[in-house]
């Protein structure tokens, strides 16, 4: 651990640290470039599930213009007209998606990198962004087109802006400071504040989830206050608080005038995103709900099934979720042992662990009991990614040599290696676009593909419109006539039984091609003769099944 004079610095540091000149330091802006380097070399890409439904959205402002959103995803209006202006810029292709979400991803990384020097140096802040890199639900955010990286902004954007309000004033008089001796006393807090809600505003209409976040900025206004003034000050805390709900309703306020000009109510996009439970889904038993609004529907909430390697009651298993996830590794741990440091150092270690801890668990009562929405581990991406300056707390309280021990072993090896065996639908792509093309007459019948896989080549169609008639969409196998070919894929062929055989004895799905992507792993593995040793538990993630496809040919 640190020295313990380093340890009693943060432990008496009563309030949040003032701000510097310089906001990020050179090792700021090399492990932003860094993370965002190797995340996109190693892309998730377009996997035609929620990402084309942001994409049909922005292609409707494109179109139509301003427009009624059709479903929930197209409500998400920060990002659904991000991805337009972007679309406008670069035309339908992987580059217009990457751009924006990249940008976000390194503006992320820089504001938890701020958030952690204001807790603990340059150290936690350095650490801070190495957790927030590591992590594969964030590490795949440049190439996963959703938009958490967007409500992470900016609720990380209101965090930064609340810390230095709540600094504003506690700087010692200098140079710095003689530009500000004009303001009024306070104005500089009261601004900033504002400027939060605003920020934070914007946030909420992202997604409804980030209403945690202004509940645990209440909670640091209030306990920063008491602990610089000694005392609960009720009329400077409250108007703090006060400031900041205004800056949050003026999005809001903003959003409900849109509706109202474009329906007549004010409310409509509560009634467009309550309508998510009519769409199938395979993480809901039964696929539908039919049976009411989602808020407040605990109904709703026990027939949510995400998949999880531990399920034990509807109520804990989000929390279960987030913690065994592999998309978040030891991130969580780290966050909770990081968490108990920061209560053992007291003093605004101590402040910033509650705010964590506060919006963590705002936001576990949001989804779970009020919002009722599935227990995906990424509709707790705020809520972890500003718990994760308490891991780089903890990491920066290691001496030197064992720092760099610990993020090589425990943060950054893990995230690699789950990267690299994750499964994806753009793995699929090279191998579609090779049966489509090689060898066929050029008036040969369409080969079949499931809608699944349609669904995922939408970028690929776009940048090569020929291949696009040569793929014929089908929602069941049995439609397939005889003597067609047809692209035998991990998401449409469930429970078809591709040994059947037909009278004769010839199998009725023929095998014609395979394409395959085996992890670097398996290849390794391959290399050294080893893989037919390897159990099959373990062969089929280093294969990669599931970024398998096999062209067949139906004979009866």
């Amino acid at each position: 651990m640190r020295s313990s004079a380093q340890l009693r610095s943060i432990d008496s540091q009563a309030y949040v640290r003032a701000g510097t000149g310089r906001a990020f330091s050179a090792g700021a802006i090399i492990l932003c470039i860094a993370a965002v380097s190797a995340s996109l070399a190693m892309p998730a890409g377009f996997a035609g599930w929620d990402d084309l439904h942001y994409v049909q959205a922005a292609q409707r402002w494109l179109t139509e213009g301003v427009n009624v959103p059709a479903n929930h995803w197209g409500t998400r209006l920060p990002y659904v007209v991000t991805l337009a202006a972007s679309l406008r810029v670069f035309g339908l292709s992987d580059l217009a998606l990457t751009v924006p979400n990249t940008i976000l991803f390194g503006i992320m990384l820089l504001l938890l990198w701020r958030i952690g020097a204001s807790l603990s140096g340059a150290r936690t802040a350095f650490c801070t962004s190495l957790v927030a890199a590591a992590t594969p639900l964030f590490f795949r955010m440049p190439t996963n087109y959703y938009p958490e990286v967007m409500e992470i902004v900016f609720a990380a954007g209101a965090t930064v802006l609340t810390l230095s309000a709540l600094a504003a004033g506690r700087e010692r008089p200098g140079p710095v400071m003689a530009a500000a001796a004009t303001r009024p006393p306070g104005s500089s807090r009261a601004i900033r504040l504002l400027a939060a809600g605003l920020c934070g505003g914007v946030g909420i209409l992202v997604r409804q989830t980030a209403l945690s976040v202004p509940i645990a900025l209440s909670v640091l206004i209030l306990l920063t206050d008491r602990a610089a003034a000694g005392r609960v000050s009720w009329q400077r805390s409250g108007a703090g608080v006060l400031l900041l709900a205004v800056g949050y309703a003026i999005p809001v306020a903003l959003e409900c005038l849109f509706y109202l000009v474009m329906t007549g109510h004010p409310l409509e996009r509560l009634v467009i995103d309550s309508r998510h439970v009519l769409i199938p889904s395979s993480h809901m038993r039964g696929g539908t709900f039919t049976s009411g609004s989602p808020l407040f529907n605990w109904t709703l909430a026990a027939r949510w099934d995400v998949p999880s390697l531990i399920r034990v009651h509807w109520t804990i298993n989000p929390l279960l979720r987030v913690f065994t996830s592999p998309g978040l590794l030891l991130t969580p741990w780290l966050c909770v042992a990081g968490g108990v440091l920061a209560i053992r150092l007291r003093g605004f270690a101590r402040t910033y662990a509650i705010f964590a801890a506060v919006g963590f668990l705002a936001q576990y009562v949001l989804n779970t009991f009020v919002l009722v929405i599935a227990p995906d581990t990424r509709y707790f991406s705020v809520g972890i990614a500003l718990a994760t300056p308490l891991a780089g707390l903890l990491l920066a309280a290691l001496p030197g040599l064992r720092l760099i021990a610990a993020a090589v072993l425990l943060l950054v090896a893990p995230c690699l290696l789950v990267i690299s065996l994750e499964p994806t639908p753009a793995h699929l792509m090279p191998g579609l676009e090779r049966f489509l093309t090689s060898g066929r007459p050029v008036h040969a019948a369409p080969v079949h593909v499931s809608q699944e896989v349609m669904d995922a080549a939408t970028i690929l169609f776009a940048d090569h419109p020929g291949l696009a008639r040569q793929a014929e969409r089908f929602s069941a196998p049995d439609q397939i006539p005889v003597g067609d070919l047809a692209v035998v894929d991990p998401y449409g062929w469930g429970g078809t039984d591709l040994a059947q055989q037909c009278t004769g004895q010839r199998l009725q799905w023929q095998p014609v091609d395979t394409a395959s992507r085996p992890s670097i792993y398996w290849r390794l593995l391959q290399a050294a003769g080893l893989s037919r040793h390897v159990p099959p538990g373990l062969a089929h993630p280093l294969e990669r099944e599931k970024d398998r496809l096999t062209l067949v040919r139906r004979n009866c």
